[in-house]
């Protein structure tokens, strides 16, 4: 056996030492490297070892050892003349081979260096900075104090069927931020929702959100990775930035905090890609090193929060993939990406997805206010229709304000916004000395620099592929050097040496900025595609039409800057060129343009989009989605007849797409919708007129709110919220009189989202409503404003008869924070009502000030237990080490309910001191506090707690025995095996049921036999949690025992096989999961298509197809269609055909894409086109590229007179709603296909500049495509 590694080093720098005492560190650092480098075992067994060096005062020298809740002193010590000289070449030569361990980094020289800069703590700010000087001023410098709230709103599910809980609305409001921004998750399903206003229930809400302030709704869903998406400058690096000096702070004072790094995308490199080295990257200019092997660690352990920048701005398609590679190989890092536009990067499978809205009509008014004092009204008087979206946005409201300041006007564009905004910056930039000719020569070397990065170079690895090179965002000093130098040829004397000498005048004075050593971009993605846009204007006269549309309008990364450039052109006849070679190649490219020319030719271009609808006969739902991409009033008279369309979905569509517009011409339209039948419909409404949020509305809706139908005028309450109008008020605070409460209480919700003090006296009215409900969204509205002035209310409703009231007023109370709320909830603190008394303690908690400690410490001595049960829970949340005593002393409270909370309150620290306590209170005679006591043993997680857990799993109570093996599971140790083992055999199913997975926690092989084992148990849940817990494990060895359970009698057991060895990932389970595809219960069939999905191996396609044919899998029923051979399937057992397909589309290989290509082309397969759509538009890469045209045929509506010979009337109108659905998921599906390939039409994407056939076969696309 070898000898302690460890020791062996000592010895080696020791000896050395005393033969040579006089050498350098450098040689004995070399001394000791050679000496190992010669035994390859004690090199293998230092990186093993987790000991460190330890010197002690008295000059000697020892190890120390990591273990499980903290670091243990082992070892002998040795005394040596230098130590300081052996703890350098002991430190050097041990870090070769073994990196620092996270839990031994200081983060907090790093955490200071980010706590320093300036451009992490900023409320708001212009936050890509140029060094322009006088007139254009950074909103920063002259609005930093604006606070108009950045919040974030998540939908959900099924809005409708939600009657929002005040409470749970305040808890997910916060702070401070900057501009109001809106975020979305999840659109509700309408086709789930009851048409029928008089058979719904008439309390159910509109489509209520989650608005959360940005940084929090971001923080929230950190943990399960969360994209933040938004226009160009609405904020999103704002708030990354913000989070990032905010999460520094914190980690700084708590030492359990996360790290906080900022990782910009646009700066992996192309070709050799690594996230790694971009956060190795980030920490080492903020003064923090870290070896690979030690930042590897400290992910795998969740100890950083990543903040990654740009999803949209990725170089390539590598890039792409180690993002994505990343993501998955560290699930436990929270992380918060950010994008412009999911077709621009999409969304590398993140679930959770936060959109920014645009800023209110109040938000943009406080905004110009703030920034121009007393212009805001005329200001505000020209942005309208399309205008105002671009003053919805934080960036372009502060340049917007920039040009009326100078010219009082506002642009018609945002083309010519940036056009005024580079010709006033370069007149700013008159009195700076520059080299000589550059002041002639900068636009067009600006120009052509944007114009080429988009252009972008073709990496080595996408040389054959039909996708573009990405643009770049950033370039390298040299090549834009280069690329400036090739442009001067010929232009100017010695151009190399002009472009070099211009290139750094640029960057020193004009919109360029230097990132890193040798990294150029424009200040902002924007100005780049601005520049681009002007050089493709000059470019335009001379280009052919197959030139323009094969190299520029079939590329997605040239759509930007072609929208710019339409802008930008005040000639009809070059407008309607460019917009009529767009439909050619992608209706919806054609009508995006159509909408970016100037106003006065969009009637003409949305004529060219309408014409579209009968020459190629599309479908409603289409025609109302291209009129929403237009973004035009010139699509508004379509869309306001789309609203007295039969279909719901049509019509709610519509809806949406005229809130769009911005065009107050539309609210007619709008209020009208708010009495349609269907509540989409009315709902989208609400949110269209938000979205207007034009005063205009106000006297409509104020009419509407006499209307007769209750649902009506609950729906127009929340449109004048949204609105968020002062105008409104006084039409609310008279809905508080409505006569139905369901009414009533929809009222102070909107009052809150107005937030203006001149609600306030509406609100406390409402608390004396008889309706608690509505005392109980009066109370939470006051706790939104915030202010001190609504405190005598809320401390009022504290004593209100109903608790629920009573506790929303705490909440709302905790919530403000204030101190000037402490005297009145002291006095409450006396009141003969318990349940005031136990609320005033929980608001006192809340509002976490040090003054109330000595409060809630009293009031531990409290003669109700409910008040002492929420003093010990404040307490806790506090979260000081000083009130661990006083919680301690509390596990001995004569109530139950009071040592319940101090037990949970004491498993939310990160002391080991608590953990004497916990366990004793394992031996309470409440079974409540024994197993809250095991819950927070596990979550302290040392291996310390584990014989009391062990000990635990043998309680009397079946309950706390199957916390403990919860507990046991969450702390992963090997040490807990033995036990749960045992427990596998307790006489109570309860406890059984979650042994297995706690050991499938642990992930030891040494668990697998008892798993198998229990594969027979007399219980048949623990039967089913065996094979979740083998696949946890993940290892070959359960293979055989899983298979064999797939023949188990019991269908429940064989549903969960598959899953376990999809985890497993073996090609050795795929011969079983093949048999599995033919069993006879469907679920069985469904888990092992995804299984085989995760797998991925190419052998297995053909059987999957033949389980995608399988009238079984496919359930049709036995209708035979006049000898047709068509079948109709059955819903029930149509999620088995959607998880084979599913599955097909993992493994997306070509031979999968020609397969699911077959079963498209076949009319005869109607029925399953939608699910093949769905799957083709999951796959990956540029593939599916070649699919495009037959996904485009399924779109137009179907041709009745090929069916209706064939079926009956019943029938023919159920094969044109599995068209028209087939279309729709081929509309998604070619959306998402583009969006990987980055191009819009294969057969222009197929054409070679150099083919000699070029021009006919173009002629011929243009032609007949889409027929």
């Amino acid at each position: 056996m070898m000898a302690d590694p460890i020791a062996q080093l000592c010895e080696l720098i020791a000896g050395k030492l005393r033969d040579e005492p006089a050498a350098s560190q450098v040689a004995l650092v070399a001394h000791v490297e050679g000496a190992i480098a010669e035994y390859p075992e004690l090199a293998a067994a230092l990186k093993a070892d987790q000991r460190m060096l330890q010197v002690n005062r008295d000059g000697s020298s020892g190890f120390q050892t990591l273990v499980e809740g903290g670091v243990a002193n082992i070892g002998t010590h040795y005394h040596l003349a230098e130590p300081e000289k052996f703890e350098a070449v002991f430190a050097a030569v041990l870090q070769k081979f073994q990196p620092p361990d996270p839990k031994t980094v200081d983060f907090r020289p790093y955490l200071e260096t980010l706590i320093a800069e300036e451009k992490y703590q900023r409320k708001w700010g212009f936050y890509t900075p140029t060094d322009a000087v006088g007139n254009l001023q950074e909103p920063g410098k002259e609005a930093s104090e604006l606070d108009i709230g950045l919040f974030a709103q998540l939908m959900q599910p099924n809005p409708e069927e939600q009657d929002p809980n005040p409470e749970e609305q305040e808890e997910q409001r916060a702070s401070e931020l900057d501009i109001g921004l809106f975020a979305q998750l999840m659109q509700p399903n309408p086709e789930e929702q009851d048409p029928n206003p008089e058979e719904q229930e008439e309390q159910r809400a509109p489509e209520t959100t989650e608005r959360l302030p940005v940084l929090e709704g971001v923080y929230k869903y950190a943990a399960e990775h969360v994209l933040l998406m938004g226009r160009p400058g609405s904020g999103k690096t704002t708030a990354l930035l913000q989070l990032l000096g905010q999460e520094a702070r914190k980690a700084l004072v708590d030492s359990s905090g996360k790290i906080p790094v900022l990782v910009e995308l646009r700066y992996l490199a192309p070709e050799r890609p690594s996230v790694l080295e971009r956060i190795r990257a980030f920490l080492g200019s903020h003064r923090l090193s870290l070896e690979e092997a030690t930042l590897r660690s400290a992910l795998l352990e969740g100890r950083f929060l990543l903040l990654i920048d740009g999803v949209n701005e990725l170089p390539s398609q590598s890039a792409r993939l180690d993002v994505e590679r990343f993501r998955q190989d560290y699930p436990q890092t929270p992380m918060i990406f950010t994008t412009r536009d999911l077709s621009l990067g999409g969304d590398l499978g993140i679930k959770k997805k936060l959109e920014m809205r645009p800023l209110t009509e109040r938000q943009m008014r406080q905004f110009v206010q703030a920034y121009l004092p007393g212009q805001e009204e005329p200001m505000l008087r020209q942005l309208q229709g399309r205008l105002r979206e671009l003053g919805q946005t934080p960036l372009l409201l502060w340049m917007i304000c920039e040009m009326f300041k100078g010219l009082k006007q506002v642009p018609s564009s945002l083309g010519l916004l940036f056009r005024w905004f580079v010709r006033e910056y370069d007149n700013l930039k008159q009195g700076v000395l520059v080299s000589e000719g550059l002041r002639h020569w900068q636009s067009d070397l600006l120009q052509h620099l944007a114009f080429t990065m988009i252009q972008g170079k073709q990496a080595a690895e996408t040389s054959q592929s039909l996708s573009p090179p990405p643009a770049l965002i950033t370039i390298a000093r040299s090549e834009a050097e280069s690329v400036l130098s090739e442009f001067l040829q010929g232009k100017v004397n010695s151009p190399t040496h002009r472009a070099r000498e211009w290139l750094e005048d640029l960057q020193e004075h004009h919109l360029l900025q230097l990132k890193g050593q040798d990294q150029l971009e424009f200040h902002h993605q924007l100005i780049q595609e601005y520049y681009a846009a002007e050089y493709l204007l000059r470019l335009l006269p001379g280009l052919s039409d197959e030139d323009l549309s094969r190299d520029y309008l079939n590329y997605l990364k040239w759509t930007e800057p072609l929208a710019l450039m339409l802008a930008l052109i005040n000639e009809e006849a070059p407008a309607m060129r460019v917009v009529k070679l767009a439909l050619e190649i992608d209706w919806r490219l054609g009508a995006r343009l159509a909408g970016e020319v100037e106003q006065k030719f969009q009637s003409k271009t949305v004529g060219l989009v309408n014409g579209l609808f009968d020459q190629k006969d599309l479908p409603t739902w289409l025609q109302v989605e291209l009129w929403r991409v237009t973004a035009s009033e010139a699509a508004i008279p379509g869309l306001l007849k789309a609203l007295e369309d039969s279909d719901e979905a049509v019509r709610k569509n519509a809806v949406s797409a005229l809130g769009e517009t911005g065009s107050e011409s539309v609210i007619p339209g709008l209020l009208k919708a708010l009495e349609d039948s269907y509540p989409g419909v009315r709902f989208d409404a609400v949110s269209a007129l938000g979205r207007i949020g034009s005063n205009a509305a106000i006297p409509g809706l104020l009419k509407t709110l006499e209307h007769s139908a209750n649902y009506v005028r609950q729906v127009t309450v929340y449109a004048l919220g949204e609105i968020g109008s002062d105008a409104a008020i006084p039409g609310l605070l008279k809905a508080l009189e409505d006569s139905d409460e369901d009414v009533r209480k929809k009222v102070p919700d909107a009052l809150g989202k107005i937030g203006s003090d001149a609600v306030i006296p509406g609100l406390l009215k409402s608390l004396e409503d008889s309706y608690y409900s509505v005392r109980s969204y009066a109370v939470s509205a006051l706790g939104k404003i915030g202010s001190d002035a609504v405190i005598p209310g809320l401390l009022k409703a504290l004593e209100d008869s109903d608790g629920a009231v009573s506790y929303y007023a705490a909440s709302a109370l905790g919530k403000i924070g204030s101190d000037a709320a402490i005297p009145g909830l002291l006095k409450a603190l006396e009141d003969s009502d318990e349940i005031v008394r136990s609320n005033a303690v929980s608001a006192l908690g809340r509002i976490g000030s040090d003054a109330v400690i000595p409060e809630l410490l009293k009031a531990l001595e409290n003669e109700n237990h409910w008040v002492r049960s929420n003093a010990v829970k404040e307490l806790g949340k506090i979260g000081s080490d000083a009130v661990i005593p006083e919680l301690l002393k509390s596990l001995g409270d004569s109530y139950h309910g009071v040592r319940l909370s101090a037990v949970s309150a004491l498993g939310e620290t990160d002391s080991d001191a608590v953990i004497p306590g916990l366990l004793k209170s394992l031996e309470d005679s409440y079974y409540s506090v024994r197993s809250y006591a095991v819950s927070a043993l596990g979550k302290i997680g040392s291996d310390a707690v584990i014989p009391g857990l062990l000990k635990a799993l043998e309680d009397s109570d079946g309950a706390v025995s199957y916390y403990a093996a919860s507990a046991l599971g969450k702390i992963g140790s090997d040490a807990a095996i033995p036990g749960l083992l045992k427990a596998l055999e307790d006489s109570d199913e309860i406890v059984r049921r979650k042994v297995p997975d706690a050991l499938g926690r642990i992930g030891s092989d040494a668990a697998i036999p008892g798993l198998l084992k229990a594969l027979e148990d007399s219980d048949p849940r623990v039967r089913n949690n065996v094979p979740n817990a083998l696949g946890k494990i993940g290892s070959d060895a359960a293979i055989p025992g899983l298979l064999k359970a797939l023949e188990n009698e019991n269908h429940w057991v064989r549903r969960k096989v598959p899953n376990a060895l999809g985890k497993i990932g073996s090609e050795a389970t795929i011969p079983g999961l093949l048999k599995a595809l033919e069993d006879l219960d469907e679920i069985v069939r469904g888990t092992a298509a995804d299984a085989l999905g995760k797998i991925g191996s190419e052998a297995t396609i053909p059987r999957l197809i033949k389980a995608f044919k399988d009238d079984r899998n496919r359930g049709y029923l036995d209708i035979d269609l006049s000898g047709n051979g068509l079948t109709v399937p059955s819903e029930a057992r149509e999620a088995v055909d959607r998880r084979v397909a599913d599955a097909l589309g993992k493994i997306g290989s070509e031979a999968v894409i020609s397969e699911l290509l077959k079963i498209l082309r076949d009319p005869r397969s109607i029925f399953v086109h939608r699910i093949v759509a769905n799957t083709l538009g999951t796959i990956k890469g540029d593939r599916t590229a070649r699919t495009l045209p037959s996904l485009f045929r399924i779109i137009p509506k179907l041709d009745v007179s090929l069916v209706a010979p064939f079926v009956n009337k019943e029938l023919l109108n159920l094969f044109i709603a599995l068209q028209a659905e087939a279309g729709k998921e081929a509309f998604k599906a070619i959306i998402a296909i583009q969006n990987n390939c980055q191009f819009y039409n294969y057969k222009i994407a197929s054409l070679s500049p150099a083919s000699a056939i070029k021009r006919r076969i173009f002629t011929k696309v243009r032609k007949t495509f889409g027929k």
